[in-house]
C-alpha cells in the first residue's frame, strides 16, 4: 500500500502538535502534572477519602 500524501492542513496540524509537544517537554509539564497528582492523592489518603 503506497503512503498517502498529507494535505496542507494535515501537515500544518502535525507540525503544530510537534511544536506543542516540544514546548510541553521544555516546560516539564508532564512531570509537574505527575507531582500535582501525587500530592493530591496523598492529601486524599490523609483525609481518609
Amino acid at each position: 500500500m503506497a503512503p498517502q500524501k498529507l494535505t496542507d492542513y494535515e501537515r500544518r496540524r502535525l507540525d503544530n502538535i510537534r511544536r506543542n509537544e516540544e514546548m510541553m517537554a521544555a516546560l516539564k509539564v508532564h512531570s509537574k502534572a505527575n507531582e500535582l497528582s501525587s500530592a493530591a492523592k496523598r492529601q486524599r489518603k490523609l483525609r481518609g477519602m
